[in-house]
């Protein structure tokens, strides 16, 4: 299920939820309204279920990166992830 919430302005941990307390979802309606767009994925099997390539082609993407978000994969993890937030 999808989870959406107005971010709080801490200058804690860019990984943290940075969720204010008491904060609502907002609603799949209102993200909706915004233009985002979400799709649920199998990610091991992805190319048996043609999804994600039907959605490539629907939305004309000839593209496709995975980036993996780990100390031991991604150089200067700590100053990326800084830039996240």
């Amino acid at each position: 299920m999808v989870k959406a919430w107005y971010m709080d302005n801490a200058p804690d941990d860019q990984r943290l939820p940075h969720r204010p307390e008491g904060a609502p979802d907002l609603s799949l309606e209102l993200l909706a309204s915004l233009g985002v767009l979400y799709w649920k994925i199998d990610v091991d099997r992805c190319d048996e279920e043609g999804l994600l390539a039907k959605i490539k082609k629907d939305r004309g993407y000839t593209y496709q990166d995975i980036v993996e978000v780990c100390h031991e994969k991604l150089p200067n993890y700590a100053q990326k992830v800084r830039y996240t937030a």
